[in-house]
């Protein structure tokens, strides 16, 4: 079967060599009971986050817990974020973006953040690794990026990118960002779409009325509170993990 040298490319008779080389079909080719060692390259990077609306500390391992493909880049309002840090936690998985990345060699493991708003100029921003990388044992390791939008300084949190993509804009946020590392090409992906506004939730509160004297205790002296000397009332909070 004719051949062809990849170097000349000249084409030869199966048994003959390349006159201009002198490169034989059997140097290039897999032949019988010759092993050939094949490199192939594994780095690579993901876009995750978290399902998880409840906050830990950074170094909890229900940080992890259970992970999805990020399909939205989720924004958290700044004021929620505040909360959350005053407490000495980390943002809700479900609000983190994780860049996860599989080195294999390369060294440079800065992820490149394009912020693409609605009425501004793109921000392009660079985000170092921080610290000695420890890679998993699947040779992976994670750069940890929270979006924020509303007034104010963002809060920060240890370990964590943290990015402002707000704009005076009806939706107070951009519309998306793309994210590339390793020399892969950028990978673009929309902001979340849950509300701007923080969620509400209800807290129970149970606040002492004056009653009647004969039903201030159980048995009717009024020197110990029952229930019968409570209201129940509902008052609006804002949650602050749940932004």
């Amino acid at each position: 079967m004719p051949w062809e040298c990849p170097s000349c490319q000249t084409v030869q008779a199966d048994d003959e060599v390349c006159p201009g080389c002198a490169t034989s079909k059997s140097t290039w080719t897999m032949v019988v009971n010759q092993t050939r060692a094949f490199v192939i390259g594994k780095k690579k990077l993901l876009l995750l986050r978290g399902v998880a609306d409840a906050t830990w500390a950074p170094d909890d391992p229900r940080q992890e817990a259970e992970l999805v493909p990020a399909e939205r880049a989720p924004v958290m309002s700044k004021a929620a974020a505040a909360g959350v840090a005053a407490r000495g936690h980390w943002p809700p998985p479900r609000r983190l973006l994780r860049v996860r990345l599989f080195p294999n060699k390369h060294k440079d493991l800065t992820v490149e953040l394009t912020v693409n708003f609605a009425t501004l100029e793109a921000a392009e921003l660079a985000l170092p690794f921080e610290g000695a990388p420890a890679l998993r044992d699947d040779g992976s390791v994670d750069v940890l990026v929270l979006l924020v939008r509303g007034e104010g300084e963002a809060p920060t949190f240890p370990g964590v990118h943290v990015v402002d993509v707000s704009e005076p804009s009806a939706r107070g946020f951009a519309p998306g960002i793309e994210v590339a590392a390793l020399g892969k090409p950028a990978r673009a992906l929309p902001t979340d779409d849950d509300p701007v506004e923080d969620d509400l939730e209800f807290d129970l509160v149970l606040m002492p009325v004056a009653g009647d004297e004969e039903d201030a205790g159980a048995d009717g002296g009024g020197g110990v509170a029952t229930i019968g000397d409570l209201d129940l009332v509902l008052e609006p909070v804002v949650h602050e993990d749940a932004a």
